[in-house]
Protein backbone atom coordinates (compact mmCIF):
# COMPACT_ATOMS: atom_id res chain seq x y z
CA UNK A 1 0.00 0.00 0.00
CA UNK A 2 2.67 2.39 0.46
CA UNK A 3 4.22 2.12 -2.80
CA UNK A 4 1.21 2.44 -4.37
CA UNK A 5 0.44 5.86 -2.69
CA UNK A 6 4.18 6.90 -3.80
CA UNK A 7 2.90 6.43 -7.66
CA UNK A 8 0.02 7.82 -7.12
CA UNK A 9 1.48 11.19 -5.39
CA UNK A 10 4.24 11.06 -8.05
CA UNK A 11 2.11 11.07 -10.87
CA UNK A 12 -1.54 10.76 -11.67
CA UNK A 13 -1.93 7.58 -13.06
CA UNK A 14 -4.98 8.50 -14.69
CA UNK A 15 -4.15 10.68 -16.59
CA UNK A 16 -1.55 8.46 -18.60
CA UNK A 17 -1.38 8.13 -22.32
CA UNK A 18 0.62 6.01 -22.73
CA UNK A 19 2.85 4.27 -20.16
CA UNK A 20 5.09 1.11 -21.72
CA UNK A 21 5.58 -1.40 -19.38
CA UNK A 22 8.86 -4.08 -19.52
CA UNK A 23 6.98 -6.58 -17.44
CA UNK A 24 3.90 -7.95 -18.38
CA UNK A 25 3.35 -9.80 -14.80
CA UNK A 26 4.06 -5.97 -13.23
CA UNK A 27 1.83 -3.92 -15.83
CA UNK A 28 -1.06 -5.60 -15.51
CA UNK A 29 -0.78 -4.58 -11.47
CA UNK A 30 -1.44 -1.03 -13.36
CA UNK A 31 -3.55 -1.23 -16.09
CA UNK A 32 -6.93 -0.03 -14.16
CA UNK A 33 -5.32 2.79 -13.43
CA UNK A 34 -3.87 3.57 -17.23
CA UNK A 35 -5.42 4.53 -20.92
CA UNK A 36 -3.25 2.36 -22.15
CA UNK A 37 -1.30 -0.29 -21.30
CA UNK A 38 2.12 -1.62 -23.45
CA UNK A 39 3.86 -4.52 -22.01
CA UNK A 40 6.75 -5.93 -23.84
CA UNK A 41 8.95 -9.33 -22.55
CA UNK A 42 11.56 -11.28 -24.49
CA UNK A 43 11.00 -14.62 -22.21
CA UNK A 44 8.77 -16.69 -24.83
CA UNK A 45 7.50 -18.28 -22.32
CA UNK A 46 5.55 -15.59 -20.44
CA UNK A 47 3.02 -14.75 -23.56
CA UNK A 48 0.92 -17.20 -22.73
CA UNK A 49 0.92 -16.61 -19.27
CA UNK A 50 0.32 -13.15 -19.83
CA UNK A 51 -2.85 -13.48 -22.34
CA UNK A 52 -4.66 -16.41 -19.58
CA UNK A 53 -4.49 -13.47 -16.94
CA UNK A 54 -5.62 -10.64 -19.06
CA UNK A 55 -8.66 -12.81 -20.77
CA UNK A 56 -9.65 -12.75 -16.46
CA UNK A 57 -9.60 -9.12 -16.52
CA UNK A 58 -12.74 -6.68 -17.20
CA UNK A 59 -13.00 -6.56 -20.84
CA UNK A 60 -12.50 -2.12 -20.81
CA UNK A 61 -9.21 -3.27 -19.27
CA UNK A 62 -8.40 -6.19 -21.69
CA UNK A 63 -9.10 -3.46 -24.15
CA UNK A 64 -6.43 -1.32 -23.65
CA UNK A 65 -3.37 -3.52 -22.85
CA UNK A 66 -0.88 -4.81 -25.82
CA UNK A 67 1.77 -7.12 -25.52
CA UNK A 68 5.29 -7.15 -27.22
CA UNK A 69 7.18 -10.29 -27.26
CA UNK A 70 10.26 -7.91 -27.38
CA UNK A 71 13.79 -7.14 -25.69
CA UNK A 72 13.50 -3.43 -23.99
CA UNK A 73 16.53 -2.76 -26.32
CA UNK A 74 14.58 -3.66 -29.20
CA UNK A 75 11.77 -1.20 -27.88
CA UNK A 76 13.84 1.22 -27.36
CA UNK A 77 15.87 1.76 -30.43
CA UNK A 78 12.81 0.49 -32.86
CA UNK A 79 14.41 -2.67 -33.88
CA UNK A 80 12.09 -5.20 -35.77
CA UNK A 81 10.98 -8.21 -34.19
CA UNK A 82 11.76 -11.41 -35.87
CA UNK A 83 8.37 -13.00 -34.16
CA UNK A 84 5.06 -11.74 -34.73
CA UNK A 85 5.17 -7.86 -33.78
CA UNK A 86 2.51 -7.33 -31.39
CA UNK A 87 0.45 -9.71 -29.55
CA UNK A 88 -2.49 -9.02 -27.24
CA UNK A 89 -4.36 -10.89 -25.07
CA UNK A 90 -6.71 -12.85 -27.88
CA UNK A 91 -6.19 -11.00 -30.90
CA UNK A 92 -10.38 -11.52 -31.76
CA UNK A 93 -11.68 -8.42 -31.64
CA UNK A 94 -11.43 -5.49 -34.63
CA UNK A 95 -9.78 -3.55 -31.63
CA UNK A 96 -7.00 -6.27 -31.09
CA UNK A 97 -6.84 -7.06 -34.39
CA UNK A 98 -5.97 -3.09 -34.64
CA UNK A 99 -3.35 -3.18 -32.02
CA UNK A 100 -1.71 -6.18 -33.21
CA UNK A 101 -0.18 -3.74 -36.72
CA UNK A 102 3.12 -2.82 -36.69
CA UNK A 103 4.44 -0.04 -34.96
CA UNK A 104 7.11 1.82 -34.24
CA UNK A 105 8.68 0.34 -30.71
CA UNK A 106 10.98 3.27 -30.17
CA UNK A 107 7.67 5.83 -30.69
CA UNK A 108 6.04 3.85 -28.07
CA UNK A 109 8.67 4.83 -25.88
CA UNK A 110 8.99 8.06 -26.55
CA UNK A 111 5.02 8.72 -25.92
CA UNK A 112 5.03 6.70 -22.93
CA UNK A 113 4.26 8.82 -20.12
CA UNK A 114 6.07 5.83 -17.21
CA UNK A 115 8.08 3.20 -17.77
CA UNK A 116 8.39 0.36 -15.63
CA UNK A 117 11.78 -1.70 -16.11
CA UNK A 118 12.59 -4.99 -14.30
CA UNK A 119 15.88 -5.91 -15.81
CA UNK A 120 18.00 -9.29 -14.97
CA UNK A 121 20.71 -9.16 -12.18
CA UNK A 122 22.88 -7.55 -14.96
CA UNK A 123 20.98 -3.93 -15.40
CA UNK A 124 19.95 -2.60 -17.78
CA UNK A 125 21.38 -2.50 -21.26
CA UNK A 126 23.19 0.57 -22.38
CA UNK A 127 20.64 1.34 -25.00
CA UNK A 128 17.90 1.21 -22.81
CA UNK A 129 20.05 3.65 -20.38
CA UNK A 130 20.78 5.92 -23.59
CA UNK A 131 17.16 6.18 -24.64
CA UNK A 132 16.39 7.48 -20.80
CA UNK A 133 18.83 9.99 -21.22
CA UNK A 134 19.15 11.20 -24.02
CA UNK A 135 15.35 12.00 -24.63
CA UNK A 136 15.12 15.17 -22.47
CA UNK A 137 11.60 16.07 -23.80
CA UNK A 138 9.90 12.71 -25.07
CA UNK A 139 9.53 10.09 -22.93
CA UNK A 140 8.71 8.72 -19.85
CA UNK A 141 7.98 11.42 -17.01
CA UNK A 142 8.56 8.84 -13.96
CA UNK A 143 10.86 5.58 -14.35
CA UNK A 144 9.81 2.79 -11.67
CA UNK A 145 12.58 0.64 -11.58
CA UNK A 146 12.57 -3.05 -9.93
CA UNK A 147 15.64 -5.06 -9.53
CA UNK A 148 17.17 -7.89 -8.22
CA UNK A 149 20.44 -7.22 -8.70
CA UNK A 150 21.59 -4.47 -6.45
CA UNK A 151 25.27 -3.34 -7.75
CA UNK A 152 23.65 -2.98 -11.11
CA UNK A 153 20.84 -1.07 -9.71
CA UNK A 154 23.34 0.94 -8.02
CA UNK A 155 25.22 1.65 -11.25
CA UNK A 156 22.38 2.46 -13.17
CA UNK A 157 20.39 4.96 -11.00
CA UNK A 158 23.71 6.67 -10.37
CA UNK A 159 24.16 7.00 -13.95
CA UNK A 160 20.51 8.44 -14.64
CA UNK A 161 21.02 10.70 -11.63
CA UNK A 162 24.09 12.48 -12.31
CA UNK A 163 24.06 13.02 -15.53
CA UNK A 164 21.43 15.45 -14.45
CA UNK A 165 18.14 13.74 -16.04
CA UNK A 166 16.40 11.80 -13.48
CA UNK A 167 16.18 12.63 -9.59
CA UNK A 168 15.34 9.61 -7.29
CA UNK A 169 12.63 10.05 -5.65
CA UNK A 170 12.00 7.00 -3.06
CA UNK A 171 14.06 4.03 -3.19
CA UNK A 172 13.04 0.62 -0.49
CA UNK A 173 14.80 -2.63 -0.86
CA UNK A 174 12.46 -6.31 0.38
CA UNK A 175 13.93 -9.68 1.12
CA UNK A 176 11.06 -11.53 -0.76
CA UNK A 177 13.46 -14.25 0.37
CA UNK A 178 13.93 -14.88 4.43
CA UNK A 179 17.04 -16.50 5.07
CA UNK A 180 18.61 -15.69 1.77
CA UNK A 181 20.62 -12.89 0.53
CA UNK A 182 18.80 -11.56 -2.34
CA UNK A 183 17.22 -8.23 -1.78
CA UNK A 184 14.94 -7.03 -4.44
CA UNK A 185 14.60 -3.00 -4.92
CA UNK A 186 11.78 -0.74 -6.47
CA UNK A 187 12.99 2.55 -6.61
CA UNK A 188 10.61 5.43 -8.05
CA UNK A 189 12.39 8.11 -10.24
CA UNK A 190 11.31 11.76 -11.82
CA UNK A 191 12.06 13.15 -15.06
CA UNK A 192 13.81 16.71 -13.77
Amino acid sequence: PQNYEIVLTLTNLTNCKTPLLKVGTIGLHVSDLVSKLISSDENPYNLSCFQKTVKMLPQEIQDIITYIPQRATDMVVGASSTRNDYHNRTGDSPKAQERTRPQSYSSAFLNADVCIVDPPRKGLDKEVLDALLNNETLGPKLLIYVSCGFPAFQRDTTLLVEAGVWKLQHAEGFVLFPGSDALETLAFLVRK
